[in-house]
């Protein structure tokens, strides 16, 4: 019977296999208790939600205070908003004393029978309405309500007025992302009044003359600096989007003259054809022909007349005797009295 051979195992790993067996059993040991801390803390939150009623009545009338305390971090578009969530705060948020405010800036009375908010929306809907202020501008243009997108993406855009635009922009002129204007060094004034749409003689610029191109007896050029001219107009319109709203009021205008311009001449065709051909002959302007020039008459020819006119028939009495006896006319006075000429015998 052959013998078993004995195998020595190394010491070293024998260590090796009780440290990676303790390891291990520290191991399931943590997943254990971490799964034992997990199930608790579901157990709790699983206990809150059940302690937690299905519906919380939102009530204005018990949480007014409260609600007006939320209401003034909340803006006017997202107030509109949360009005049409439930009927809670329908019944609260359009009387609100925001809207009053509004109203108020606008220079409108408030109708008894609409609430505050309807009316205010109707103002926001012609004339907008700026977050930051409450107040209105024209509708349409640089100087109404526009609204204004920063550089930096985490803010949301909001609609502001002039002023308020003009506030950001002296803070930090890069609050907006910028527009490309491909502007030379130096820039005319007919071109900024074209397409950066102001009057830089309004704001006194320095400004640098140079010969016309068109010819040399024109009147010289007037040309600014595009940088000063940048600047200023970001001032004078609240910004690039000042600017974009203010190039759209433009082309709308120029397209509306187009449009009624159209219209007339369509107008104006319509009552030529209600009118009918006209068989006679078109109306031509005809010169109006001078009167024939009076024959000369001379000074002895007229005297002769007015003699003869005065002159007594024979057998006349009474009244036509009177008329021989007249004086002569004034306008021969000063003359030496002609000799009558007495018509001749036959």
């Amino acid at each position: 019977m052959a013998k078993r051979r004995r195998v020595q195992v190394n010491p070293s790993l024998r260590r090796t296999t009780r440290s990676m067996t303790a390891t291990e059993t520290a191991t399931e040991r943590v997943k254990v208790e971490s799964r034992s801390a997990q199930q608790q803390q579901q157990a709790l939150v699983v206990a809150a939600a059940a302690a937690v009623p299905e519906k919380i009545p939102l009530q204005p009338e018990t949480y007014q205070e409260l609600w007006m305390l939320i209401f003034q971090h909340v803006g006017l578009r997202d107030l509109i908003e949360l009005s049409h969530t439930c009927r809670a705060f329908h019944r609260f948020v359009p009387y609100l004393h925001v809207w009053l405010e509004v109203l108020e800036k606008a220079k409108q009375k408030v109708k008894s029978r609409s609430a505050p908010m309807t009316q205010a929306m109707a103002v926001q809907r012609k004339r907008g309405i700026c977050e930051e202020c409450l107040g209105s501008g024209p509708p349409s243009g640089s100087k109404g309500v526009v609204s204004m997108t920063f550089a930096d993406k985490t803010k949301p855009s909001r609609h502001l007025c002039l002023s308020c635009r003009r506030k950001i922009i002296d803070t930090n002129r890069r609050a907006e992302p910028k527009m490309k204007l491909n502007l030379a060094d130096r820039i005319c004034k007919s071109r900024t009044q074209g397409q950066l749409f102001f009057n830089p003689d309004q704001y006194r610029l320095p400004f640098i003359e140079a010969r016309n191109p068109h010819s040399r007896y024109f009147s010289p050029m007037i040309l600014y600096d595009s940088k000063q001219v940048v600047s200023t107009m970001l001032r004078h319109h609240g910004g690039y989007c000042g600017l974009r709203a203010e190039k759209k009021r433009s082309a709308h205008m120029a397209n509306k003259r187009e449009e009624n311009k159209r219209k007339k001449q369509q107008q104006k065709k319509k009552e030529r054809e209600e009118a009918g051909p006209s068989t006679s002959a078109p109306n031509v302007a005809l010169p109006t022909p001078h009167p024939p020039p009076a024959p000369s008459i001379g000074l002895v020819e007229l005297v002769t007349n007015a003699l003869n006119a005065e002159a007594p028939q024979p057998g006349a009495s009474g009244a036509a005797g009177a008329v021989s006896a007249m004086p002569a006319p004034a306008f021969y006075a000063n003359y030496p009295q002609p000799i009558a000429i007495m018509p001749a015998t036959q």
